[in-house]
Order: structure tokens, then C-alpha cells, then sequence
């Protein structure tokens, strides 16, 4: 196995000898695991993919889902009275999934109108209802996206991005 020397500053031993107890691992065990995540980050983004992180909590408890996944589809749609508004998203991961995400939340557009504040209803905004499913394909979305939108995810993933020299 071959070997290779590191140097640091001495800022930089302080620092070192200060985090490594609280890592349970070796300095090299570190710098390796270190350099997987950037090199794992950097082959992830020069495939256009990014860290994506959706909350998925209920009624205020802070969860999340993160994955590395590039967007390919967003709307949303406000319910029939405008008090709330439902967005809806698709994902690809990097490992060849489709995430479908949905979150219905309260219309702050609507709650912030001189009608809706002289009505006195506060909406509660930890009220809010999330869902994220994880599909193989596109087409298991059907049902909740229509056949229209999954068709028009799929002719726009023949050429995803467009680099323009302008």
C-alpha cells in the first residue's frame, strides 16, 4: 500500500486534535472518508445533480428526507377557495428513482389580503400535509400527475439542459 504525507498548519493541528476524539476514527480513516464525499459531490453535480432535502415532518416536527436528485417537474395549484396551495414535485436520483413530493400548505398569498385579515381566521401554518413516495418509474405517477405531464417529464428529459454560448 503506498503511503502519502499530509501537512497541515498548526491552526489547522489544533483544530484537527480537537474534532478527531469526538469522530472515533483515525486521521486517516477521516481524510479518506473526507475525500469519498467530495469526490461522490463532484462526479453527483458534473451529472447535474444536486443534494436535495425536503422536509417531511407533520404539524411542526422537523424531518427530512436528502437524497442527491435533480428536479424535473414543479406546479402549484391553489385549492378551489385560494386558502391553501398544493405543490407538487418529481425527482430523478442519482441511483435512477423518481421521487414524487407534495406539500399542501396555506395560501399566504391569499391570507395576506385586507379581506382575508379582516376575517380574523389565522391559518395555521403547522397544519401543513406532505407526501414523498419513492417509484421505480415515471409512469407509476400517473395516477396523481396524468398521463399529459408524465409524457411532457419524458420528451423534456431527451435534452434536460440546454448550454447556451450566447
Amino acid at each position: 500500500m503506498a503511503n502519502k504525507t499530509v501537512y497541515f498548519s498548526t491552526d489547522d493541528t489544533k483544530f484537527i486534535d480537537d474534532a478527531l476524539p469526538h469522530l472515533g476514527m483515525s486521521l486517516s480513516q477521516a481524510l479518506f472518508q473526507g475525500f469519498q464525499l467530495l469526490v461522490k459531490k463532484h462526479q453527483a453535480q458534473q451529472q447535474n445533480f444536486s443534494e436535495i432535502k425536503l422536509s417531511v415532518g407533520q404539524f411542526g416536527i422537523q424531518q427530512y428526507k436528502v437524497f442527491w436528485g435533480r428536479k424535473l417537474y414543479t406546479v402549484q395549484v391553489p385549492s378551489t377557495d385560494q386558502t391553501m396551495i398544493e405543490s407538487k414535485r418529481v425527482y430523478q436520483t442519482k441511483g435512477g428513482k423518481f421521487v414524487y413530493y407534495t406539500r399542501l400548505d396555506p395560501n399566504l398569498n391569499y391570507w395576506n389580503t385586507p379581506q382575508s385579515a379582516a376575517s380574523g381566521i389565522v391559518p395555521d401554518t403547522t397544519k401543513s400535509a406532505k407526501k414523498f413516495q419513492i417509484v421505480d418509474r415515471l409512469d407509476d405517477l400517473q395516477a396523481a400527475l396524468g398521463t399529459d405531464v408524465i409524457n411532457q417529464i419524458k420528451a423534456s428529459q431527451t435534452k434536460p439542459i440546454e448550454y447556451l454560448d450566447i
